[in-house]
C-alpha cells in the first residue's frame, strides 16, 4: 500500500507540471539572432558564384582577394582604427559608467537605454550603414550634385548645344565620363519665393 501511494503522489507531482514559460527578452534576441545568421549565410553564398547572374560556383573571388596588395592594407587599416576606437571608447565609457553608478545623476535610465541599444543594434547593420555611406561607387557621401540655372526649357537647349560644341567641355567629359558609374538629371521648377533669386543667378551665367 505504501508502494502504492507513493506511486500515486508521484503521478498527482507529474500532472501539475507544466511547460517552462517562454522568455520573450530570449525570444526577441534570437530576431536579430536570425536575421545576421540569414544575411551571413546570403554574402558566404553569393561570394561563392561567379556572378549574380550565374549558379556556377567558384573560388575565384577569393583567390583574387588574398592577392590583392590592398586588401591587406585595408585589413591594417582596420586594425588601427579598432585600436583608436577602443581607447575612444574607454575615453567615454569609462566616465560614464562611473557616473551613472557612483553619483545620483538625473536620467540615469535614459544614459542606460541609450548605451543598451547601441549592444542590441547589430554590427552588421552598422557595418551595411557604412558602406551606404562611404562606398566608393554607392556610398552617398560620393555623389556630386550640380545645379544649372536656366529662364527657360529653350535656353537649356541653346545653351547645351553651345556648351557640347566646346573643345575644353569635351575634352573633361572624356577624362570625367570613366569616373561616373550613374547621373540622374532632374529639372526643378523653382518655387514663387525663389524665382526672384534664382533669376539673378540665371543673368550671371548668361553674363558670364
Amino acid at each position: 500500500m505504501a508502494t502504492g501511494a507513493i506511486a500515486r503522489a508521484e503521478e498527482r507531482r507529474l500532472s501539475r507540471l507544466t511547460l517552462p514559460r517562454p522568455n520573450w527578452m530570449v525570444i526577441l534576441a534570437l530576431i536579430p539572432a536570425v536575421i545576421i545568421v540569414g544575411l551571413l549565410v546570403l554574402v558566404a553564398w553569393t561570394s561563392v558564384r561567379e556572378n549574380v547572374t550565374s549558379n556556377a560556383l567558384t573560388l575565384r573571388h577569393y583567390a583574387n582577394l588574398y592577392t590583392d596588395p590592398f586588401a591587406y592594407t585595408a585589413f591594417l587599416n582596420t586594425i588601427g582604427f579598432t585600436v583608436v576606437m577602443l581607447f575612444v571608447a574607454l575615453a567615454v565609457g569609462v566616465p560614464i559608467a562611473w557616473l551613472v553608478e557612483r553619483t545620483d545623476l538625473g536620467g540615469k535610465s535614459a544614459i542606460v537605454t541609450v548605451m543598451m541599444l547601441s549592444i542590441l543594434i547589430p554590427g552588421f547593420f552598422t557595418a551595411m550603414g557604412w558602406l551606404f555611406l562611404a562606398h566608393p561607387r554607392i556610398g552617398m557621401l560620393n555623389q556630386i550634385t550640380t545645379l544649372w540655372a536656366y529662364g527657360s526649357l529653350d535656353e537649356r537647349v541653346e545653351r547645351r548645344r553651345a556648351l557640347f560644341q566646346n573643345a575644353e567641355w569635351n575634352a573633361y567629359l572624356n577624362k570625367a565620363r570613366p569616373l561616373l558609374t550613374t547621373q540622374e538629371t532632374r529639372i526643378l521648377v523653382p518655387a514663387p519665393f525663389f524665382q526672384e533669386r534664382l533669376a539673378a543667378i540665371a543673368s550671371l551665367g548668361r553674363a558670364s
